[in-house]
């Protein structure tokens, strides 16, 4: 199952491109979980790509994990479900942001 979601980042439509930031996972161990270091490092990803003249940052995690949480606080917007895709069943979860 695939779902788009409709908001003022897509409209409808998911078309990244060549210029834009994509990374595919974020882990932090649950040992250190809770202390702030997923919102340090998604700050320097976000500071990164600025660098780089990235128009937008695509990130892609699943939908259950709390990492979705920090993407939602520094205003990744959701923009395309698929699954279920993992063996508990969570979907796949794309999240963009545009920094332009």
């Amino acid at each position: 199952m695939i779902d788009f979601f409709d908001n003022e980042f897509t409209n409808g439509k998911f078309l990244p491109t060549s210029k834009d930031v994509y990374f595919d996972s974020l882990f932090v161990d649950e040992t250190y979980q809770g202390r702030g270091i997923g919102t340090v490092l998604v700050k320097e990803q976000i500071r990164l790509a600025r660098e780089l003249g990235a128009p937008t940052i695509y990130v892609s995690c699943v939908e259950s994990s709390p990492v979705v949480n920090i993407f939602k606080k520094l205003h990744f917007l959701p923009l395309l479900r698929t699954g279920p895709s993992y063996a508990n069943g969570s979907a796949a979860l794309e999240m963009g942001i545009r920094l332009r």
